[in-house]
């Protein structure tokens, strides 16, 4: 690439970046993923790192713009530094990924770059740094090919996505990519557009939203907020099981305020801190005249509720919460036991907040039992911004990928009720107080993906290992053949 010709890619991926935001238009990513991938068979492979780099700098600005845009407001300037260190690393994520492709399977990378990069993807969700955000399977939500998840999950959307964009790139030349990506997207819309059955509604879900402002919350929890939930419960049939926000009660439930909330109504699901001794987990409690159990939040948020290295970079983290205006944190204690919570004869698979990205985790309750999704969060440190429908988009894939019904209950919204197609049958405006009454329906059964789980992740590993097996020399590109065979 020639010198000044990175802000090219810098605006091709802000462009897409800007498209992801969008379910209407999403689906256009792969065409400029197509732009960007069509010379990587001819460019060696620290040219495909920095084209693909400044790319996703591109890319991942604008897409999560509404990160410090929303986060400064509270915070102030050290919330747009942490993001510039941010952005990098991302995009350095998905320039490795292609550079390393490139260099493992030359000119045949992109038939391989499809599959590594739901690698990568994969990869992304594990370990210390676990950031989901800008997986390109989401660019399917809403349109019939996001049905196919309850096959292979979010990474079969995001195969699906990457191969169509590779198989672009090498138009109007017939490729490998060919064989692969138009069955498997025309087996996917007809899919899609299959009629279905889906049961109706039978049970009442009463989901309240607070709308506490952050700021309050920042400032030391406060006995009004547990009072604005219990006066807006009031009145709620009681029929309804009754379900609360991520931390919507500001104090552990006591028995004396288990009995006050069972005096009120028969059923909940309460977002509610728990402590055991000195260790605080962030909890749901479920609650009935048989019993109450509690479901604690085990993929905690970096740098949100927990703190990377926190013990070895002491003074680093003291800087950075001054600078925030904020005493010195300490994070959660993530919980180790994922079981369903029943309330009522019936099995919720309970999660919260950030947990909805993580496709495995809601695979596993339903695997335990889980009739019914839901998902508690707070979602009002996003602002007014995309950040709370991002993230409440990515969580109805869920949905889909169990065939269970989502309830859905936010500090300051989305709440909704969610259909097993990813549909959203209900909701409530953002911003305002009030409780949605939802209809829901527990469901049975296990789709292909709760059977078997990642297995696109594991097939790409073989792909991946059968193509560099196999390589030979008509896979390299006509610059590398000539460097190998120089003429004369």
């Amino acid at each position: 690439m020639k010198p000044g010709r990175g802000w090219v890619f810098l605006l091709l991926g802000a462009g897409t970046g800007l498209l992801f935001l969008t379910t209407k238009l999403s689906w256009l990513t792969p065409v400029l993923l197509g732009v960007l991938f069509s010379q990587l068979p001819n460019t060696p492979s620290k040219g495909v790192f920095v084209r693909v780099f400044w790319f996703a700098v591109g890319f991942f600005t604008l897409h999560l713009w509404w990160l410090p845009a929303s986060l400064g407001a509270l915070f102030g300037p050290i919330s747009y530094l942490l993001f510039a260190l941010m952005v990098p690393i991302l995009a350095g994520m998905w320039a490795f990924t292609a550079a390393l492709t490139r260099l493992l399977y030359g000119g045949n990378v992109l038939l391989a770059l499809p599959f590594s990069w739901v690698v990568m993807e994969h990869l992304r969700s594990l370990g210390v740094f676990q950031f989901t955000w800008g997986t390109l399977g989401y660019l399917w939500v809403g349109s019939p090919v996001a049905q196919v998840a309850d096959v292979g999950g979010v990474y079969l959307l995001s195969l699906l996505g990457m191969l169509l964009a590779c198989f672009l790139a090498q138009l109007p030349r017939i490729s490998p990519v060919l064989f692969f990506t138009l069955p498997l997207l025309g087996a996917a819309v007809v899919a899609g557009l299959a009629p279905t059955s889906t049961p109706p509604g039978a049970l009442k879900a009463a989901l309240v939203q607070g709308s506490i402002p952050p700021e309050q919350k920042a400032r030391g929890r406060q006995q009004d907020e547990l009072s604005t939930y219990l006066s807006l419960s009031q009145g709620v049939p009681d029929d309804a099981l009754v379900v609360w926000p991520e931390t919507a009660s500001p104090v552990a439930l006591d028995e004396k305020r288990k009995a006050e909330l069972l005096h009120i109504n028969p059923r909940w699901l309460v977002g509610a801190p728990r402590w055991d001794g000195d260790r605080s987990f962030n909890s749901v409690t479920g609650l009935s005249a048989s019993g109450s159990a509690a479901y604690d939040k085990r993929i905690l948020v970096p740098f949100g509720e927990r703190f990377p290295l926190q013990d070895q970079l002491p003074e680093m983290y003291r800087w950075v919460f001054s600078s925030m205006g904020l005493p010195e944190l300490r994070g959660v204690t993530p919980g180790t036991v994922q079981t369903p919570l029943e309330v009522g004869g019936v099995r919720y698979g309970t999660y919260i907040c950030y947990e909805s990205t993580f496709p495995d985790l809601t695979r596993q309750l339903v695997k335990k039992g889980a009739q019914v999704l839901v998902n508690v969060s707070n979602d009002s440190w996003f602002g007014q911004g995309l950040g709370a429908r991002q993230h409440f988009l990515m969580g109805t894939v869920r949905a889909i990928e169990t065939r269970r019904y989502l309830l859905r209950a936010g500090n300051d919204g989305i709440t909704a009720v969610v259909g097993p197609e990813g549909e959203t049958l209900t909701s409530l405006p953002r911003g305002v107080r009030g409780v949605l009454l939802g209809k829901y329906t527990p469901m049975d059964g296990e789709t292909l993906y709760v059977k078997y789980g990642n297995w696109v992740v594991g097939l790409s590993w073989l792909v991946l290992l059968a193509l560099l097996a196999h390589r030979s020399p008509w896979q390299t590109s006509p610059k590398d053949r000539l460097k190998s065979h120089p003429q004369g």
